[in-house]
């Protein structure tokens, strides 16, 4: 749970460039999503380590159910952020979009796609490896956001090699559907 933070505090700043210098909605979404998964992770990481405490007189059955909690606090935060970045989609999408430099926002994303995907993975191995909920979930959601990151890169190749920019704001829409769903499973697994 340390390097998912650690991991997720580089990634965001990773975004946060790649947002600044092409100012795409669909980078945005996903920029968006990782403040959400830093957060997450933080608490995820007490919760983990909450969750470890033997038994005491006031926990009969030790702390594992806030393993549930933090599970549920994850798939809400992750959905809320989709709705605010569907939000912002559709406000980008009507009001027009103004892209910027996209060369350097596309390298960014495609890094933050094979770093996920290969955290994400190992991240499920532990989870299951250590039958711990906290883990499971923190790697299903860092593998949604490898998937959301895969769907803004193809956005942002689009806009690229046709030069339409409403082809953001519908990417960044894609991505905030995704982002929910992906929220809403985490809420309802728990």
């Amino acid at each position: 749970m340390q390097l998912s933070l650690a991991v997720g505090i580089v990634l965001l700043g990773i975004k946060s460039i790649a947002y600044t210098s092409s100012h795409s909605m669909a980078v945005f979404s996903d920029f968006a999503e990782s403040v959400v998964h830093v957060v997450a992770v933080a608490f995820a990481l007490f919760a983990e380590y909450y969750a470890n405490k033997p038994a005491d007189t006031s926990h009969n059955f030790g702390h594992s159910k806030i393993s549930f909690f933090s599970a549920g606090l994850e798939g809400a935060l992750v959905a809320a952020a989709g709705v605010y970045v569907g939000w912002e989609s559709v406000s980008a999408l009507l009001s027009g979009s103004q892209i910027g430099e996209l060369e350097l926002g596309i390298w960014l994303t495609a890094a933050v796609v094979v770093i996920n995907s290969s955290l994400g993975g190992w991240l499920l191995h532990v989870g299951r490896t250590r039958h711990s909920l906290v883990i499971e979930a923190n790697a299903k959601h860092v593998l949604s956001d490898a998937i959301t990151s895969g769907a803004v890169l193809v956005g942002l190749l689009l806009v690229e090699v046709t030069g339409i920019t409403m082809l953001d704001s519908i990417a960044a829409l894609a991505a905030a559907v995704s982002i929910f769903v992906s929220g809403s499973k985490l809420v309802l697994v728990s």
